[in-house]
């Protein structure tokens, strides 16, 4: 993800654009994440809890 901000930025990058980069790609790795293991998550507990 990043790699792709990065190119889409091109020649002109500077540190602004590289820390946003860097941002959004952790935005959205963190996300999907946070989306992916959240049910598991939930239904781990509810099994604790019976």
């Amino acid at each position: 993800i990043r790699k792709r901000l990065l190119e889409l930025v091109g020649e002109e990058a500077n540190a602004v654009s590289i820390v946003g980069a860097n941002f959004s790609a952790g935005f959205v790795a963190g996300s999907l994440a946070a989306a992916a293991t959240c049910p598991l998550d939930v239904a781990k507990t509810r099994r604790q809890i019976e």
